[in-house]
């Protein structure tokens, strides 16, 4: 779970830099939502979606194990 929390920490970091051509999303999956903004192209859209995936993937283990009472939404900012 260490590992895990490493992970999504670097994610977190790479969320700041952004994918390319993904322009402003609010992405839903079940009951967690990703506010994706993106406004550079330092990173190619297989990334970004490659990025939302995780987060979808990680996140909700990481709520689970460390803070229940946590948001329901994550954001991401360039």
């Amino acid at each position: 779970m260490k590992q895990s929390l490493i992970m999504l920490s670097l994610l977190c970091g790479l969320f700041t830099i952004k994918a390319a051509a993904q322009g402003d999303q609010l992405i839903e999956r079940g009951e967690y939502s990703l506010a994706f903004m993106d406004n550079s192209s330092m990173i190619s859209e297989e990334l970004g979606q490659k990025l939302i995936s995780t987060f979808f993937e990680v996140y909700p283990k990481m709520v689970k194990a460390y803070n229940a009472k946590a948001s329901k939404t994550g954001y991401s900012f360039n």
